[in-house]
């Protein structure tokens, strides 16, 4: 499985990736993803204030209302909130917020 989204040329983007063996949740390269400790605040200051990225999220620990932050390429903050699994973690939904910097004048 993987989630993705288009960049402004309309090309498919990866953003997290389901393994096939482990089930976990990862970023892609492993490294642009974090996992809030459950029941911790979310919203875009806990995801911009957050220094552990690199994480994956362990299949036995994919639940709704876990929340993922991740960094995008054009380093904008995004929270990944799972909303449903399915099938033993083979499908998951996320709903996924993205903070866009307003623009400078």
């Amino acid at each position: 499985m993987n989630r993705t989204g288009t960049d402004r040329t309309g090309s498919p983007r990866a953003h997290v990736w389901l393994g096939a063996q482990d089930r976990a949740l990862h970023g892609v390269g492993n490294n642009d993803i974090d996992v809030l400790p459950k029941n911790s605040p979310c919203g875009f200051w806990a995801c911009a204030l957050d220094q552990d990225y690199g994480a994956a999220l362990p299949a036995a620990d994919i639940r709704p209302s876990r929340i993922l932050c991740r960094l995008t390429a054009a380093n904008r903050v995004a929270q990944l909130r799972v909303t449903s699994v399915h099938d033993d973690a083979a499908r998951v939904t996320l709903d996924i917020t993205v903070w866009v910097p307003a623009p400078k004048t």
